[in-house]
């Protein structure tokens, strides 16, 4: 048990180190690119999905907030599942694997706030 406990903290560390792009601070998972989650999700790795879409249930918590704190009166919440969104994201990921996760996150929000 203690072990598990151990790995989990050491992966919670790596995986919350701020990246610095495009003068933005990203923290955590956002700052990886694709391919990991790609990678990730291929080998079912549970325990690092897990903390990506942690990141995206913030990512996704906060842009919500965020949209209702600039603009109250027009705000509209993302309003889908988190695995909704996490398949969006998957498919943003395959798209261009190269790319940032935060940009993925995004650009995925983003058709499911459109469609919505």
């Amino acid at each position: 048990m203690k072990k598990i406990f151990t790995a989990t903290l050491l992966l919670s560390i790596l995986y919350s180190w701020p990246t610095f792009s495009s003068g933005a601070t990203i923290y955590s998972a956002g700052g990886h690119e694709c391919g990991e989650v790609l990678e990730v999700e291929r080998k079912d790795d549970r325990d690092t999905i897990l903390l990506y879409q942690t990141w995206l249930g913030g990512y996704v918590t906060a842009t919500n907030f965020l949209g209702d704190f600039l603009d109250s009166q027009n705000a509209t919440d993302i309003d889908a599942a988190l695995s909704s969104i996490w398949y969006a994201l998957i498919n943003e990921c395959r798209a261009d694997p190269t790319q940032d996760v935060y940009i993925a996150a995004y650009t995925a929000i983003k058709s499911i706030w459109d469609k919505q």
